[in-house]
Parts: structure tokens; C-alpha cells; sequence
């Protein structure tokens, strides 16, 4: 009897060893869970998706008045006009000659103005015979003032000029008193015709310099080994001139907006964009700003949260799902957190997205359990879990910000490359940052942000 009661025994620790081990096991951490979040996602307001923020390069341009002295020399000369024994019919013979002095400039309006003062020496004599005795000189002054368009046309060239030609101080010929103002004025805009064609064939047509610039804008600024902005222009602005301390400055603004894209491509986007007419406009801004708009995906967002929470704690966080929600009025990061202890399942919070300079991360601030959730949530899983997620949370940014002034700097130097002989070009460029992180239905969106000026200076 003894023996098969053993036998009995034996074969009931078999059959109970041998048995579905899930039928009597719990899975890990059930054991510990005493109270279980109910994990019912609220009602949250969808955000409005993000726009990309307009951006702009500014150009000031700026020319000393000596400089430009210098190159109107070349093209009007010292002797406007000169003759000797000129037959000018009934006075008889005329030697003259007609100088003009140095150019003072001015700005009025959008037109520069440009002011010489004219001297000249006229001699009358009366033939007799093989002689010309003179019975007459007088040496009058005149003021030539011209007027050059300073805006750009919508074909960017400067416009026509306007040659003015004045008498300040008349021709009365001495000793005989006899006045021949009215004929040199008749001479003196004669002459102007002549002066306003030498200036309308001395100024350039900046429209081939500008297509070039408009269609360089349209290449891509690396962000990192893989990753790139691209420039889409949209308008060209130009500041009204001025003339400060013999400098001649105005301003050129590029306006657009800027979009990442991977992998990078070197071929412009849009090869057969139309250079737009420019505009005028006494408040263009007077720097670089590139905001850049960085759209990280929510499943990206989620791992790296998940990945910086994952660390020791209790209750333990085994699982982050981030998303957008607008929470008054607010666009906000919602986290669906999953824990494990004696506390385990869903919970909600929500919290601001902020980008953190030294840690080189986008972090949370003013984390709070979401609204809407049952009364007990927030007692259930801890009052400390809003603080933990805030202290933890981080997310990496895809790009490398140190790249964004090097790149600027060379898109500069790339649309200045075939600057003439004594044109400086003067670029400063701040060290690139986040100023923003918005909320986007698809996309946690950090605003990478470029601050710089360029100048360019004719000497």
C-alpha cells in the first residue's frame, strides 16, 4: 500500500511540475501593480499647423562720395568747352573757355544729387583787317545740377538722369556794357543734353548681378552631413538712400521663407523662378535673420523621451508616446506615459517644449498632469512624476547648429564671388540658436535661428 501511494505522489509532482507554466505564473511586475490608471486619452484640442516664419538677408551698400567723385571725373572732363576766334556772326570773333569744378552731392527724395559749379572766361573782338581787337569779356558762372534716380526700376536699372544748367552770375560784356546772358543761357542747355548722355552711358544695369543673387538664394545651406535649409524668395525690398559723413548708403532686403529638406540636393528647386520687381520701403530691415523651421517627427520625439526616461525611479516609465495638443490656447507637448509598479498603466501629461542652449536640448517646463483625466489620476500616480519628467525629459536635435554661420557665411562669399576691383564685403554672423519650439499636428518644430549683417562697402 505504502508503495503505491508513493507512486500516486510522485505521479502528482510530475504532472504538476510538467503543467502550463503560464497557468500559474503572473507576468512581470502584475504581482506589484496594486492599482491600475484607467489610460483614456483626453479631448484635446487639435493645434493649427505651424507656418515657417518669413526670414530675410539685408544688404547695405554703402559708397564713398570720393569714390564715386573719382569715377565721374572719368567721364566728364575739367574742359567742358573751349574755342578762340570763334565766328559767332555779327559781335564778331568769341574766345571762351568753360571749366567746371569739383561735385558736391546731396540726396533728395530717392535721387542723388549731384551739384558742380560751372566757370567761364569769354572774350569778343571785331576783325579789322588781319587784327581782332577786343571790345569786350565777361566771365560768368553757372551751376549744373543733376538729378540720378537712386530706386530701382522693375527692370533694376537707375532710371534716367535729369541735367539742370543754371546762370548765377550773367554775361555782361565790359567795358561796353552790353549783356549776353539770355545767348549763354541758350548755349548752357545746349550743353546739358550732352552731359546727361555721358552720365546715362556711365550707369550699369544691376539686373544681371541681381538674377544671379536671386537664383543663388535658391541653394541649399547645409545643417549637417545629410540635412540642409533651402531659401524659397519671395520679394526684393529696397530702404530709401541717404548720405551721412560723404557715405551714400541704401539697403537691399531678400525676403523668403525656409525649409529643411533630406537628403540634401544641389540643384536649385525652382530653376526658372521670375526675379520679382522690387520694392520700396523706408523700413527694411537692416540684418540677417534665418529662422529655419525643424520638423522633428512625434515617433522621433517619443523614442528620445522614452530614452531619457527610461532610467531608475518608481514608479518605472517602460513606454512615452508624445504628441500636439492645444491646451488653453496653448500649443503643448502631450505625453502618454506608461508605468510599471505598484502604480501601472496610462497617464497623461502635458508640459511647454523649450530648447535649452547649454544642454544643447529641447526640454519641458511647467509639466502638469493633463486636464480631463479622472479626479484620482494625479493621486494615484504620484505627485513627483510631473516634476521627474520635467527634470529628465530631453530631446536631441537633428542638426548641427555650428554649421549654420559657416554656411551662411559661404552663401554670402558665393553671391558676392565676382565683385569688381575695391568692393569690400563685410559679413559678421552670430552663432546660431533655437529661439522657439512650436507645436505642430505631425511634428515637435524647433525654429533654428541665424543672426548676422552684411555690408558691402565701395571704396
Amino acid at each position: 500500500m505504502r508503495s503505491i501511494a508513493f507512486g500516486w505522489a510522485a505521479l502528482a509532482v510530475l504532472v504538476t511540475s510538467c503543467g502550463p507554466r503560464g497557468t500559474a505564473a503572473h507576468p512581470p511586475g502584475a504581482a506589484l501593480c496594486s492599482a491600475r490608471l484607467p489610460g483614456s486619452e483626453p479631448a484635446f484640442a487639435e493645434v493649427p499647423a505651424v507656418q515657417a516664419p518669413e526670414s530675410h538677408i539685408a544688404v547695405d551698400v554703402a559708397i564713398d562720395t570720393h569714390r564715386l567723385g573719382r569715377e565721374l571725373s572719368r567721364h566728364v572732363p575739367v574742359v567742358l568747352a573751349q574755342a578762340r576766334d570763334r565766328n559767332v556772326g555779327a559781335p564778331g570773333q568769341a574766345t571762351y573757355v568753360v571749366r567746371r569744378g569739383g561735385f558736391h552731392f546731396g540726396i533728395s527724395g530717392n535721387n542723388l544729387l549731384v551739384e558742380t559749379p560751372i566757370h567761364a572766361h569769354i572774350a569778343v573782338c571785331k576783325p579789322i583787317g588781319p587784327f581782332c581787337p577786343e571790345y569786350g569779356h565777361c566771365s560768368p558762372e553757372l551751376l549744373s545740377t543733376v538729378r540720378l534716380p537712386l530706386a530701382l526700376d522693375r527692370n533694376y536699372t537707375l532710371g534716367r538722369s535729369r541735367v539742370g544748367v543754371s546762370v548765377t552770375r550773367g554775361c555782361v560784356l565790359r567795358p561796353i556794357g552790353v549783356d549776353v546772358t539770355p545767348q549763354l543761357r541758350d548755349m548752357a542747355r545746349q550743353q546739358s543734353g550732352g552731359i546727361q548722355r555721358r552720365i546715362d552711358r556711365s550707369v550699369p544695369s544691376l539686373r544681371p548681378e541681381a538674377k544671379a543673387a536671386w537664383e543663388l538664394l535658391d541653394l541649399p545651406i547645409a545643417l549637417g552631413s545629410t540635412l540642409c535649409a533651402r531659401v524659397t524668395p519671395t520679394r526684393l525690398v529696397q530702404s530709401k538712400p541717404s548720405l551721412s559723413h560723404d557715405t551714400l548708403s541704401t539697403r537691399l532686403a531678400v525676403f523668403g521663407r525656409l525649409g529643411v529638406e533630406e537628403p540634401c540636393s544641389e540643384q536649385p528647386a525652382d530653376p526658372h523662378r521670375p526675379l520679382p520687381p522690387p520694392e520700396l520701403d523706408d523700413h527694411a530691415p537692416s540684418d540677417v535673420q534665418l529662422d529655419v523651421p525643424i520638423h522633428m517627427d512625434w515617433s522621433d520625439v517619443s523614442t528620445d523621451l522614452g530614452r531619457s526616461l527610461a532610467g531608475p525611479g518608481r514608479p518605472r516609465i517602460t513606454g512615452v508616446r508624445a504628441r500636439g495638443a492645444e491646451v488653453d490656447g496653448q500649443g503643448l507637448v502631450a505625453l502618454e506615459v506608461t508605468l510599471d509598479g505598484a502604480v501601472c498603466g496610462d497617464v497623461w501629461l502635458v508640459g511647454q517644449p523649450w530648447y535649452d542652449a547649454q544642454a544643447s536640448r529641447v526640454r519641458l517646463r511647467n509639466v502638469r498632469f493633463a486636464p480631463g483625466q479622472a479626479d484620482d489620476v494625479a493621486q494615484l500616480a504620484g505627485s513627483a512624476l510631473p516634476a521627474r519628467v520635467e527634470q529628465l525629459a530631453q530631446i536631441a536635435l537633428p542638426i548641427d547648429l555650428a554649421l549654420g554661420p559657416r554656411s551662411l557665411s559661404s552663401l554670402v562669399e558665393n553671391l558676392t564671388k565676382k565683385r569688381p576691383k575695391g568692393v569690400d564685403v563685410k559679413v559678421e554672423v552670430q552663432p546660431a540658436d533655437v529661439d522657439s519650439v512650436l507645436v505642430d499636428p505631425g511634428a515637435l518644430v524647433p525654429v533654428a535661428s541665424l543672426r548676422g549683417s552684411v555690408r558691402v562697402v565701395v571704396q
